[in-house]
């Protein structure tokens, strides 16, 4: 890659797909969420420094996390990220289970276009 970039903070960031967000869906109902709904609950989530991202789906009202919507391309929140920039092509699944190994816990891939 052309560098590498770590960083940490005190509370959860949410780490998006860049221009690569095209559409959130509901885990539990599969239903396709509306942007503005996100943005509001986004909203009310950052009030609270994103330690509580529980929220009520708009569509089946089952009580979900932020960071577990089905986003297309993949999003999340997190307080460490590890960030390859232009990265050279890799086998996503052998890296990842080798990050996971090394750093003792789960972690998502995420590919963003800035």
């Amino acid at each position: 890659c052309d560098s590498i970039a770590v960083t940490s903070s005190e509370t959860p960031l949410f780490i998006d797909c860049g221009t690569n967000l095209e559409k959130i869906f509901c885990p539990s109902c599969g239903a396709a969420l509306d942007f503005g709904w996100w943005g509001d609950a986004m909203d009310k989530a950052a009030e609270k420094a994103f330690l509580c991202l529980e929220t009520e789906m708009p569509c089946c009202k089952k009580t979900i996390s932020l960071n577990d919507l089905t986003y297309e391309f993949p999003c999340g929140f997190a307080c460490h990220t590890i960030c390859l920039y232009n990265p050279k092509p890799f086998r996503k699944d052998t890296i990842l289970e080798a990050v996971q190994a090394i750093l003792g816990t789960d972690v998502r891939l995420l590919e963003a276009h800035l």
